[in-house]
């Protein structure tokens, strides 16, 4: 009966990382979407060109990882 349990808190983890992941990722997009993209763009084009490829390698390093954790976490118990 305890290996039983212990598999459910197992379950519940991963997906609440799955969950959890998923949700950060998503905000950082519609953020990306809803202000600074537009905040950017209110600056000039020039500047929003020259912000953009830093802040892009930034939202990558955060995504990227976000993306492959949430994956794993839902790929793991059999999605």
């Amino acid at each position: 009966m305890l290996h039983l349990h212990r598999e459910g808190a197992v379950r519940e983890v991963t997906e609440f990382i799955a969950i959890l992941c998923t949700t950060v990722f998503s905000g950082a997009a519609i953020y990306v979407n809803l202000a600074e993209h537009p905040a950017r763009m209110a600056c000039g084009t020039e500047l929003a060109a020259t912000e953009w490829a830093p802040s892009y390698k930034r939202a990558a390093r955060m995504q990227a990882p976000l993306a492959v954790i949430g994956l794993s976490a839902l790929l793991s118990h059999g999605g």
